[in-house]
């Protein structure tokens, strides 16, 4: 009986801070005014980059010692690590992942930065193939030759 409250307790609480957070995606036009964070796996940046942009491995938020790395690191040490990276409140940052949904990679910097940080930050809509279209004319990113 009690494990049952609790757990309806935890998925009541979890409910209510994922529906309490306002995600903001952006089109394309924010592009040329933000700075561009590449979140996309290894694997991905390895066939092509994105020229000018910072490139983040969401997995270095994780707590090692969590399970399938379910906790973050304390807050410090997390504004230690996206300080290092470039993260700051002076700048627009514009989250680009796989993902077409935004809840991908973009999608879990995009909360911890607004849970524990004042930095302006956005998700491109559409994630990198919508960047991809946006600049099929343009030489904003760079193709590597697969191996």
């Amino acid at each position: 009986m009690w494990r049952k409250i609790i757990i309806l307790s935890i998925l009541a609480c979890f409910h209510f801070v994922s529906w309490s957070m306002e995600v903001v995606f952006a089109d394309h036009s924010l592009i040329p005014e933000s700075v561009l964070v590449d979140l996309r796996k290894e694997v991905f940046r390895a066939r092509s980059v994105i020229l000018q942009s910072l490139s983040f491995d969401v997995s270095s938020l994780d707590d090692p010692e969590s399970v399938n790395a379910s906790i973050l690191l304390p807050v410090e040490r997390l504004h230690s690590i996206l300080s290092t990276a470039g993260f700051n409140s002076q700048q627009q940052f514009l989250l680009v992942g796989s993902s077409t949904s935004g809840w991908g990679e973009e999608g879990r910097l995009y909360w911890v930065l607004n849970q524990y940080f004042e930095v302006k930050v956005k998700i491109l809509d559409g994630g990198f193939k919508a960047y991809n279209k946006f600049f099929a004319n343009k030489k904003a990113f760079e193709t590597r030759p697969l191996k």
